[in-house]
This record gives C-alpha cells, structure tokens and sequence, in this order.
C-alpha cells in the first residue's frame, strides 16, 4: 500500500512540526459569513451619524478602509445589532472591478450595506491571510457572474476551500505572526506618506507660489530678495529626437540612448549606441523631463556620465547661475503649473511652456543649502521605499513556504 503524502507546508513553527497535516476547510468552517443591509438613499443624510460602508470602500491593499461615504440616522437596536461594524471584521468586494478584495474594518459608527460580504471569526488574522491571497481573488473572480457588474455570492465565499492546520494554536500563532508583519508593512508605508507629505509641503513653503517673489520660509542667514526670471534665460532646453536603426551600433562611442519613461525613474534603459555626431546629448546632472507620452511630467536627473535622449524627453542644462542639485527641486516646483499648457490629443509639454515658465531663484549658495535639504529629504523617501519593499517581500516569501 502506498502511503499518502502529508500536506504540510515547507515551514511550520517548532512545536507543530510533527503534528497532523494540514487540511481541507470551507471559509464557512472558520469564520461566520453574511452581509449588510440594504438601506434606502432616502435616509441618507450629511449629518447622518452612521457611515454606509459599500464595496466602495474596500479600494486597496491597506489595511484601513476609507471613511468616506453615505451616511444614515438608525434608532432601531435590532438593525444597530445586525449591521453595526463593531469589534473585528473583514469585509470582501461581492460587486464591481474589485471582486475578492478584502479589508479589516471596525467602526461602531458605521454599519454594513447590502452586497458587502463580512467574516466574523475567532481566528481573525489567520482567515485574513487567507482571503488577502491572490488565490482567493482569482477564485472569486473565477465564480463572478454577470454582464455590466460583475457579481459573488455569499454561498461562493462561504464555500471557498483551503488547507489549513485542525490546531486552533497553531491557526492562532500564523495569524499572530502574519499580523506582525503587516503592521510593520503598515508603519514603513505610513512612515513613507509621512515624508513624501512633508517633503511636498516643504516645495511649497520653500519656492515662492505663483506670483510671489520670495518663499514662505528660508534658511537662518537669507536675506537676499528671489531674483525673478524666465526658465529659458537661465538653462539650456534640449530636446530629444527620433533616430532609425541604422543610427544604432553596438561597438561605437559608448553613449546609451535612452528612451521610455522607465529610465526617468530609477532604472536604466540602454537601446545600443548611437553612432553619428551628438544631436541630443545629455550629460551627467541634467534634468530630464518627460515632455509626452506615457508618464509625461516626470522628473529625473541624469545619473550616467552621458545618454542620448529620444524625443519623449527635454533635457534642462543649467547655465552658471543655476546650481544643478536645485534645478531638479526647482522644475518640481513649478511642473503642475508648466503641465497647464499641455497639448494635443495625447498629453504633452512643449519647449515654450518650459521657457517661459516665470521663475525666482536666489543666490547660489541658498540654492545650494536648499538642494542639499531637499536631497536629505529624497534620501530619506528612498530609505523607507527599501524597508517597504524589503518587509513586503519577507511576507512573500513566508506566505509561499507557511501555507500548503
């Protein structure tokens, strides 16, 4: 006789190593499953003071849910008793483009619409995990039915089948451990938000607004009035171009030609070399902006010593008077306004709205000091970008080996 394989996933915590194999449940064996209640739009008020959480509220990965939305007076305990979202509860898209997607909720100020399914469970952050996974969201979407709007019922989420450990403990602790990791997921992203936030602010507070002089707020020591000035007077504006394959070649002069909005945004994009004389070279600290197409309005600066730039992008030298790190500052400063002039069917900035955008600079050493603080500040973006990332693909990886 041969004996059958135990479902166990690659990685258990020590002491279930040797316990049974994982296996299979329904959602329904773990969690109570139901939904809302379907309140007319005729009670709905401003003042109301219950908000009506729909599957519109359910919108991302986070874990929050925005509380945003209907609002609705209820007197009645028997209704406050079925649909109030207090205590812990997840809630799952049953209609729309979100179908599957889950969130954790609790609010004793808000109460549940009709067609929002909503798990109750005593493992909570366990049942969680499973349903945040991609498998559950292709399932449900599998399931939908439906023209227009797609659907699920509660029966399909009821149903839903997964392994899982039969030791409440050990449901307990994955949930726990899990549950941790999101929560440092949560602060890096948090902690991101904050600095990007701050870093926005600070543009503002540190470049003059549209028809203003001098910034809000300056460094100790700064008197000096902004001197005003048009962009064109103080870069050189190089614009990209088109190039045929035959201007490519491998083993020629070494200079990458960079095209796509990908390369504006950390990563490199070298398309061969370019072979004949320097029509549209970029240099090393020249600030490129995509000028149209996809990702137009984005902003970099050079990082090679030199590249040749295709015609999506313009290039902006900057001449003595203009230091290079405060330039790239400078340009995010002013872009919504330059992005005004937009034209064309398909969005795009042409070379007169760079030139003529009006500008105010101070001294070179303020613009220095100013490029220097604002570096820190991307420094610091960049720093909780990794961790973001780092901490989200731990959880991949874990996910993959603690779950059959």
């Amino acid at each position: 006789m041969i004996e059958q394989t135990k479902l166990v996933p690659r990685r258990r915590f020590r002491e279930f190593q040797d316990t049974d194999a994982w296996e299979q449940r329904k959602l329904s064996d773990l969690a109570e499953v139901r939904t809302g209640k379907a309140f007319s739009s005729v009670d709905f008020s401003d003042d109301g003071e219950y908000l009506v959480v729909t599957n519109k509220n359910i919108l991302d990965e986070a874990n929050g849910i925005p509380s945003v939305g209907d609002r609705i007076d209820i007197s009645e305990d028997t209704i406050l008793d079925n649909y109030l979202l207090s205590g812990d509860n997840i809630l799952v898209t049953m209609d729309g483009v979100n179908i599957g997607k889950t969130g954790k909720y609790s609010n004793e100020k808000a109460v549940l619409a009709q067609r929002v399914g909503r798990l109750n469970s005593e493992q909570l952050e366990f049942v969680y995990q499973i349903t945040r996974s991609d498998k559950f969201v292709s399932e449900m979407n599998k399931l939908s039915v439906g023209n227009a709007i797609k659907h699920i019922s509660l029966k399909q989420i009821s149903d839903y089948s997964f392994l899982a450990p039969l030791s409440e403990e050990e449901q307990e602790k994955i949930g726990t451990f899990f549950n941790q990791l999101d929560n440092l997921i949560t602060l890096h992203q948090r902690k991101l938000d904050k600095t990007q936030a701050l870093k926005t602010a600070y543009l503002s507070e540190m470049f003059p607004a549209e028809g203003e002089s001098e910034p809000k707020w300056r460094f100790a020591g700064f008197t000096d009035a902004w001197e005003q000035r048009k962009y064109g007077e103080v870069i050189d504006l190089l614009s990209g171009q088109d190039f045929s394959p035959s201007e490519y070649n491998d083993t020629c002069n070494g200079i990458p030609y960079m095209t796509g909005a990908s390369c504006i945004v950390g990563k490199e994009t070298i398309v061969n070399r370019w072979t004949t004389v320097p029509r549209c070279l970029a240099e090393k600290g020249d600030v490129l902006l995509v000028c149209k197409g996809s990702g137009y309005g984005a902003i970099a600066v050079l990082a090679q010593e030199k590249a040749h730039i295709a015609r999506q992008f313009m290039a902006l030298k900057n001449l003595p008077n203009l230091d290079k790190v405060f330039n790239f500052y400078l340009l995010n400063s002013v872009i919504e306004n330059i992005k005004k002039d937009a034209r064309g069917l398909i969005a795009g900035i042409a070379r007169d709205a760079v030139i003529k955008q009006e500008i105010s600079i101070p001294s070179l050493e303020e613009q220095s000091q100013i490029g220097v603080f604002f570096n820190k500040i991307d420094n610091l973006i960049t720093f909780h970008q990794r961790k973001l990332e780092k901490f989200k693909k731990i959880k991949k990886a874990y996910l993959n080996e603690m779950f059959v």
